[in-house]
Formats: structure tokens, sequence, C-alpha cells
């Protein structure tokens, strides 16, 4: 069994058990605020969901295909995301070391796994233009949305409301759409535009992970 396809069936065995307790135990989130606790078990869903992918990619990419490997990269992205997320916003408890295992072995996985592949996929020019487009206004969009939640409270020197609902010091969703995945899919969007191979590279996984 290759590293790539080994690490896979372990994010996949690790995130199906973190997301079943987090939905059928009472401890894992019994800290956390209910606004909280049911985003986090709303996130558990999206993340059953995304082992399916996880798998289905990597057993693809394992037998040679692109198409495979661009959607386990984007099931990968979506679990950063969604771990970086558990990992520091949620109380701490018996979960964190497996939410950090996840985190880790999902990062440097995509790292070593799509590295040196940007010159294999090639996309007809429809498909390119329209998932750019896509992929720009996913991130304009949500940008402008973030902000008006934002500035208004920045403005009126208040936090906003949903933090004291979720019991949260900061929105981790704002920091890492602001600072990191937004960005990255408008550069993203404009480079596969300009048929780029990084640009064509990233392009169907951040769609997938949209």
């Amino acid at each position: 069994m290759s590293r790539m396809l080994a690490s896979t069936i372990a994010i996949a065995a690790i995130v199906t058990t973190t997301s079943m307790l987090g939905l059928f135990s009472d401890w894992a989130y019994a800290a956390e605020t209910q606004n909280w606790r049911l985003q986090a078990q709303g996130q558990d869903v999206g993340n059953l969901l995304a082992v399916v992918v996880l798998l289905a990619g990597g057993f693809l990419t394992a037998r040679g295909s692109t198409r495979g490997l661009l959607l386990w990269a984007g099931s990968l992205l979506y679990l950063i995301y969604a771990f970086a997320i558990y990992a520091v916003a949620l109380h701490f408890g018996a979960l964190f070391l497996p939410y950090l295992a996840v985190l880790g072995l999902s990062s440097f996985s995509l790292a070593f796994g799509i590295r040196g592949r940007r010159h294999d996929v090639h996309l007809a020019g429809r498909s390119r233009t329209g998932g750019s487009w896509v992929l720009i206004g996913i991130g304009t969009v949500f940008g402008l949305l973030w902000l008006s939640s934002i500035i208004p409270s920045l403005v009126s020197d208040e936090a906003p409301a949903e933090l004291a609902a979720a019991g949260l010091v900061a929105n981790p969703v704002h920091v890492l759409d602001l600072a990191l995945v937004l960005p990255a899919m408008i550069l993203t969007g404009m480079a596969a535009r300009r048929g780029r191979p990084d640009g064509l590279l990233w392009l169907l996984p951040w769609l997938g992970f949209s």
C-alpha cells in the first residue's frame, strides 16, 4: 500500500471517529455553548461526507487518476480547514490530539501528494473560464459578507453578537477565510483564467472545498 493511500485511510479513520463522537456522545462538546455545539455538529456531518470523497479520491489516485487526485486534494483542504477550527476554537479535551493528528496528516499529505503535479492538469477553455469565475465570485461574496459584519462592529466598538452566542473571543471562520482561504480562491481563479499551471492545479480542489 502506498504511503499516500495509508495516510488517507488513517485520516478517514480518525475523522470518522471524532465526528461520530461529536454527533452521538454527550461529552465531546459538553463545555461549548449550545450555539457552538450545534455548529460543530453540523461540521461533523460535513466531515463524514468529506471522508467519502477523500477515500474515493484516494483510491482513484492510487490507480493513476488525475481527477481522483484533485478530488482527494479538495477533501483534504476541507478537512484542514475544519480541524484547524476544532483545534483552536473548542475547549481542551480528550479529542484535542486527534484533532491535531488530522490537521497535521492532512496538511502533509496534501503538500507531498500534489507537489510536482501542476503540469498534469488540463482543462477545456469553457470549464476553466466558468470554474475560475465561480471561484472568484465565491471569494468576493463571502469576503464582503464577513466584512459587513466585522466593520460595523469595529466602528461601534462592540463585538459581533455571534461571538457571545458561540462563546468565542474571535470567529475562527472569519480569521481563516479573510486571511487565507478567500484570497487563495480569488488568486487561484485569476491564475486559472490565464491558464497558469498552478491555477489549473488548484482550481478543482478549491471548488471541491467550496
